[in-house]
């Protein structure tokens, strides 16, 4: 498992080289998705993905992230943690 921290206000989750957390799958967009922070709040945006971003195994275009919360993307499977 690796331990990703989200220490800026925008992260970039995607195939492009320049993307924070690369993903080397096809599946995925160069910029697939966006995690912000706002205040204490982590929001995930698709960014118009082909494939989508599931949280909890629910396709969304936006949410909040909860401690807890299972994101898929792509491939790629992460947990949110709020410590």
């Amino acid at each position: 498992m690796r331990v990703i921290a989200l220490d800026r206000e925008e992260t970039v989750i995607g195939r492009a080289p320049e993307a924070q957390i690369a993903l080397a799958s096809s599946r995925a967009s160069r910029q697939h998705a966006f995690l912000r922070v706002r205040g204490t709040d982590c929001v995930i945006f698709d960014n118009d993905s082909h494939n989508g971003v599931f949280l909890n195994g629910v396709k969304i275009h936006s949410a909040v992230l909860r401690d807890g919360d299972v994101i898929q993307v792509a491939d790629s499977i992460f947990v949110y943690s709020e410590g």
